[in-house]
């Protein structure tokens, strides 16, 4: 983002203010704006002044450079945060100082459970850490924004694996008990599972052994012992407790600060001051962290300090109004839009997703717990939120905001108003006990409705990871994949009727690059699943994919069935989509009690 660009959003902002936006609204857009504007511009060595009854803070305190310092070669790292939620910043930079002027620490084994890269648009992620030699083996569940590491990748300079975040969360959790491997149907006929001739974990390079094998009917999965923990967290009192008060995620925190001691590591937490009130009950007790960085520039989310927090991403507003969800909703879409980061969903987009939405309705009851994916399906509780209906659905993201209305783009892993948040362990434990419905969107479909969505072409540029999608997948009850057809197409909306105005590369295809989902498997457990896309709904059966339904203004010959790759059948019996879906004139949404 330019100086130009900068100005700009300074510019929508006092605009967006003018025009009745509340002063906290400001916050994300005057947070993006410096963050672009002066990067992570931060004192590293910084420490600030204790009082007297500080002392057993003051025998944890350190400054991130000296924290970073700490870090020994060959070890396995584990770090917080969900994309742009929750990262540790200040300590991604000083390592990277640190490596930089000393050489040191080198061969480093990283773990992630989530996001943790920018896709190099933006500093402070993960992605400050792509120094030859620093990091050996990368491994996480979503590996699509850490670029800058996949140059590494492609010359043999690092090693990426991916496995299923549930999965991982759990792996994480159970080093605290000694356990490093475990046993799971997670991933059992996707490209994960040897039986299926795939690639394992490992994805970028030959010559590293998988961290999944097959025994029976199962997937044993396994991880590294994780020696040193990387958090990101609100604050510290004088006896060197962590808090999470103001924190919009805590994802895998409180299991991996366990089993890094359990496994006699170093624990380091960066938070953005000291309290003397502490609020509730401690993250982290103070018993379990070696070492402490207390930084003002520690972020609650990218651009947004912890000293300066946003609320709307807390528990803490108790009965928040409609007009509070889509005041907030709308905010962060103009953020989203400005920063340039996230696709611009378009007319049509809003089109598929008030389709997936009316879809979802049919399919769950009042207070449900439903899954969110990112991308396409952000905007389907966006619906919700339009509609007035943000309080209705249990919506929930994999980092473990649980309802509200999951955020948007940059946002993505924490909630407007969630009503509670939890671990990412917990939150995929819930979904095993009973997940209602997801809303997931998709890169590629076959003729038997198996989905790609964790690989683009063949490249190392094109490795995504499945995140939580196996996960998610294995637990929901009805399924609900939403986005466009084809890359680069066009489809427009004229006079209430939908047309597909240019042709793009499509994404219904005989062959996919990876299976994430088994669409067999799904079946066989009774699955409900549909696929929402520029023509209109199709839906998973014994037969293959049948056309469920049709937007008005679609020829099912010309634009169906001559263009597709795949078969599709029940093209005569598809009942026809009302127009108040498509052009959003009159449209409502209701939820069965």
């Amino acid at each position: 983002m330019t100086a130009e660009d900068v100005g700009g959003v300074v510019k929508a902002a006092l605009e967006l203010f003018k025009n009745g936006g509340d002063l906290a609204e400001l916050r994300p857009l005057m947070g993006l704006a410096r963050l672009q504007a002066f990067g992570l511009q931060a004192d590293l060595d910084y420490m600030p002044r204790l009082t007297d009854r500080a002392a057993p803070l003051a025998q944890k305190l350190t400054s991130a450079h000296r924290a970073a310092s700490l870090i020994k070669s060959r070890s396995t790292v584990i770090s917080s945060g969900f994309g742009g939620v929750g990262r540790p910043s200040v300590l991604y930079r000083a390592l990277k100082e640190i490596a930089i002027s000393r050489q040191r620490p080198l061969g480093l084994t990283w773990v992630t459970v989530s996001a943790a890269g920018a896709r190099g648009r933006a500093e402070g992620s993960l992605e400050e850490l792509a120094e030859p030699g620093l990091i050996a083996r990368y491994i996480s569940g979503h590996v699509e924004t850490v670029k800058a590491f996949f140059p590494l990748a492609e010359t043999g300079k690092m090693i990426i694996h991916t496995l299923p975040q549930g999965v991982m969360a759990s792996l994480i959790a159970a080093q605290s008990d000694g356990v490093f491997d475990m046993k799971t149907t997670v991933g059992i006929d996707t490209f994960l599972d040897p039986a299926m001739g795939g690639e394992g974990t490992e994805l970028a390079n030959a010559n590293d052994e998988s961290l999944v094998t097959r025994a029976g009917n199962e997937l044993i999965y396994r991880l590294p012992q994780l020696d040193v923990a990387l958090i990101s967290a609100a604050a510290v009192d004088q006896e060197g407790n962590v808090y999470g008060d103001g924190m919009a995620s805590i994802t895998e925190i409180a299991d991996a600060v366990r089993a890094v001691r359990h496994n006699n590591g170093v624990v380091i937490v960066a938070v953005g001051y000291v309290t003397s009130e502490p609020s509730g009950k401690p993250l982290i007790p103070t018993e379990f962290v070696n070492h402490i960085v207390v930084h003002p520039r520690t972020e609650q989310i990218a651009g947004i300090p912890v000293t300066e927090y946003w609320d709307i991403f807390t528990p803490k507003t108790p009965s928040p109004t409609v007009a509070a969800f889509t005041q907030a909703h709308t905010t962060l879409k103009f953020v989203n839009t400005l920063a340039n980061v996230t696709p611009a969903r378009g007319e049509f987009g809003q089109v598929l997703a008030r389709t997936a939405a009316k879809l979802l309705t049919e399919n769950i009851r009042r207070n449900d717990l439903v899954n969110i994916g990112v991308g396409l399906p952000e905007e389907v509780a966006g619906i919700f939120c339009d509609a007035g209906l943000a309080g209705d659905v249990l919506f929930s993201v994999e980092s473990g905001a649980l309802g509200g209305i999951p955020s948007p783009g940059l946002f993505f892993g924490s909630a407007i108003h969630p009503q509670k948040i939890e671990s990412s362990r917990e939150t995929f434990a819930r979904y095993r006990r009973g997940l209602p419905a997801a809303v997931l969107g998709f890169l590629e479909v076959d003729g038997k409705g198996n989905v790609n969505v964790s690989r683009r072409g063949s490249q190392v540029s094109g490795i995504i990871g499945p995140g939580g999608f196996i996960d998610i997948c294995e637990a929901a009850q009805t399924i609900i994949f939403v986005g466009s057809w084809m890359v680069r197409g066009k489809t427009i909306v004229e006079n209430g009727n939908v047309k597909i105005d240019s042709h793009g590369q499509p994404k219904f295809v005989p062959k996919l690059g990876q299976v994430t989902f088994s669409a067999a498997r799904a079946l066989k457990a009774g699955k409900r699943v549909y696929y929402v896309t520029d023509f209109g709904i199709l839906r998973l059966s014994g037969q293959g994919l049948i056309l469920h339904a049709v937007f008005p203004g679609i020829d099912r010959k010309e634009d169906i069935e001559r263009t597709m790759q795949i078969a599709v059948v029940g093209m005569s019996e598809a009942q026809t989509i009302c127009r108040e879906i498509v052009t959003g004139d009159g449209f409502n949404l209701s939820i069965r009690d």
